[in-house]
């Protein structure tokens, strides 16, 4: 099931705290200032597919914020994965700041503090995925965030295209279907980023995984 908010249907005054609010239970606790408070709107449609919660949002100029206090409100720490559409922004955690255009996907991780200007209206889609997913392919994380991978780049773009076209079918997909095809959408964003580590890393997560699949189907084949 996707679930769609609009500030389209509040008073201008409440528009504001109402996505606020909302935003809040969708992703996790932080900080939002609007460039102009009074002409805000955002619209965000959300729903899961297997173990991600995949989002497609507008939303006006402002500057998000997630603080030490925040994350320890809520304890959240998966990692965030935004994907631009439309407009720019400007990411930041640790000591990298960077701009963020239409066409590339970033990674922030929740367990940081970090903030996201954005400049223009814009268009997104947002993921939350587990951490433990893409740690099993990754390793450490650290080095990937707030660190945006255009889509000109082959794999990136294979998994930019993927993820906006799972962010409009979210909530359609039953539990097993959902969960493949989840797994398939976290080894395209990990192949797009071991370009930064090396290619070893995951290409050993999925040669092992691969030969656990033929396994298991070897042994649905063999006669009882």
């Amino acid at each position: 099931m996707t679930i769609t908010y609009s500030t389209r249907l509040f008073h201008p005054r409440d528009r504001l705290s109402y996505w606020i609010e909302v935003a809040k239970k969708s992703f996790f606790e932080h900080t939002f200032r609007a460039t102009s408070r009074k002409a805000f709107h955002g619209e965000l449609s959300a729903g899961h597919v297997g173990s991600l919660m995949l989002a497609r949002c507008n939303l006006d100029p402002g500057k998000a914020t997630r603080s030490a206090r925040d994350q320890a409100r809520d304890d959240i720490d998966d990692i965030f994965l935004a994907i631009r559409l439309t407009g720019t922004s400007i990411v930041g955690q640790g000591a990298r700041d960077a701009p963020h255009a239409a066409g590339e996907m970033v990674l922030l991780d929740t367990r940081q503090p970090g903030e996201t200007l954005y400049r223009t209206p814009t268009s997104s889609v947002f993921a939350s995925i587990p951490r433990a997913g893409l740690e099993a392919r990754l390793g450490s994380l650290a080095p990937l965030t707030a660190r945006p991978l255009a889509s000109e780049r082959p794999v990136a773009g294979l998994a930019v295209g993927f993820l906006s076209m799972l962010a409009e079918r979210a909530g359609s997909f039953d539990e097993v279907s959902g969960s493949a095809v989840a797994n398939q959408a976290l080894d395209l964003v990990a192949l797009a980023y071991s370009t930064e580590l090396g290619l070893s890393r995951i290409t050993a997560f999925l040669g092992s995984r691969h030969l656990a699949f033929a396994i298991e189907i070897g042994h649905r084949k063999s006669p009882p």
